[in-house]
């Protein structure tokens, strides 16, 4: 099943008691545990396909798109992708560290993110003008107008979706590892979906334990076999 970016409009997912979509929780997908492990990784988001504003689409009869990230392995850094095969199964295509950590040296301790249900909001030109320019440029304040759409925008739970990134910061190339992508092991064009900081639920961000800080765990697809990618990168 491929699954693909179907536009460039760069939205937000903000907590909302009826959202479609979910941050953390359990997950009831099968296939999210690597072979030869008991440890599983960790539903970071899941998103609803059936919701018209979400702007990514499956090949293929497919209502949900769960987002993992490895959190209990490769001391704090590894990188998983996976194919999504259907609303109950992924199948892990590679982990750059298949082994766990030990349960004390663990970078997350807790079993799940606590959850939060979410909704999809667009950002206005405006906002995503402001939000743009203070993701890459460091040296100018915003001002005036610019300085209150940020404070619109200045949420602790900013969580930014789609979109369209020229590149990302600190990743380097993107590999895509599916034996069956025509660019199997070669540098690929990543559709970002999200970065996710460790955003705090209901003002508490002590469930990131070491993750805590200037980190962000990214979320996108393969352009050429639609699988998932997963890494994290330093902000």
């Amino acid at each position: 099943m491929k699954i693909e970016r179907v536009n460039r409009r760069p939205f937000r997912l903000v907590p909302s008691d009826q959202g479609p979509h979910r941050f953390g929780g359990v997950s009831t997908v099968n296939g999210s545990t690597p072979s030869g492990s008991t440890v599983p990784l960790q539903l970071v988001l899941e998103l609803d396909l059936t919701d018209k504003k979400l702007p990514v689409e499956a090949d293929a009869p497919l209502a949900r798109l769960p987002l993992f990230y490895p959190f209990k392995y490769g001391c704090g850094g590894p990188e998983v992708q996976y194919a999504v095969l259907s609303d109950n199964e992924i199948q892990i295509l590679y982990m750059s560290d298949p082994e766990p950590d030990e349960p004390d040296e663990q970078y997350v301790q807790v079993d799940q993110l606590p959850s939060v249900a979410l909704a999809l909001e667009p950002l206005s030109y405006e906002q995503a003008r402001i939000m743009t320019f203070m993701e890459y440029n460091g040296y100018f304040q915003a001002e005036g107008d610019d300085k209150q759409l940020r404070n619109d925008l200045h949420d602790p739970f900013y969580l930014p979706f789609g979109g369209q990134r020229g590149s990302i910061p600190n990743a380097g190339d993107v590999i895509c590892r599916n034996p069956e992508c025509e660019f199997h092991d070669r540098s690929v064009h990543f559709q970002c979906l999200t970065m996710v900081p460790p955003i705090p639920v209901a003002g508490d961000t002590s469930f990131w334990y070491e993750y805590e800080g200037d980190v962000a765990f990214c979320f996108g697809l393969c352009y050429y076999c639609g699988t998932v990618i997963v890494f994290n990168v330093c902000t």
